[in-house]
């Protein structure tokens, strides 16, 4: 089975997001880039961010969960089930094991007074890479752009999703742009490779859409 064109579209543009979160991070510096997201904050975009970045927790999973019930797409339960639970692991992997030590963007900046402090976020100092809430959000996005790969409306929207979810990262100053960055691209990998197989090896051909 070949990957219609229109799931391609948020492939491509979801890496070019991810391209260009780089070429912040390196043209600005770590902590400038961040700070220049993070400073531009506003009680909307406060509201707003905060809820994309709730597309990264149990708010995505739900929203999965629930197209798929809604779609009777039982076996595609199951697969995000162990996909979620693979970027869940590669996520605790490199943070308690490969990168134990890498600051977030609150343990560079000498001085908290600097930092836009909402009473509903706890920002963190450590365990900065990868972001773990752009693996889980994009990882959901890129299972939902294969399922409706066909309807290129609700791809281009799931890559604009993915994107603010995985930018309120920075704006919340929680992380740096290269982690948000190398998480998507992590996501992608990972989720491309399984979902093809899963689609040409474990599913009937009318259990796809």
């Amino acid at each position: 089975m070949k990957t219609p064109k229109k799931v391609h579209y948020f492939l491509v543009l979801m890496s070019l997001t991810a391209f260009l979160y780089l070429a912040i991070y390196f043209y600005y510096g770590p902590l400038r880039s961040s700070l220049i997201v993070h400073n531009g904050h506003t009680p909307f975009l406060d509201w707003l961010y905060t809820a994309f970045t709730k597309l990264g927790e149990w708010v995505g999973i739900l929203i999965l969960v629930i197209i798929f019930l809604v779609n009777r797409a039982y076996k595609w339960i199951g697969f995000s089930a162990i996909l979620l639970a693979l970027t869940g692991l590669l996520s605790y992997l490199f943070k308690i094991y490969l990168y134990p030590n890498s600051p977030r963007p609150r343990k560079l900046l000498a001085d908290d007074n600097l930092i836009h402090m909402l009473e509903w976020i706890h920002i963190n100092s450590e365990h900065s890479f990868p972001s773990g809430h752009t693996l889980m959000a994009v990882t959901c996005a890129t299972i939902l752009a294969f399922y409706f790969r066909r309807n290129v409306k609700i791809v281009i929207a799931l890559w604009i999703i993915a994107s603010l979810a995985g930018l309120s990262r920075v704006y919340l100053f929680q992380h740096f742009f290269i982690d948000v960055a190398t998480s998507i691209l992590i996501a992608l990998f990972v989720s491309s490779l399984l979902i093809y197989l899963f689609r040409n090896y474990l599913l009937d051909k009318n259990e796809t859409i």
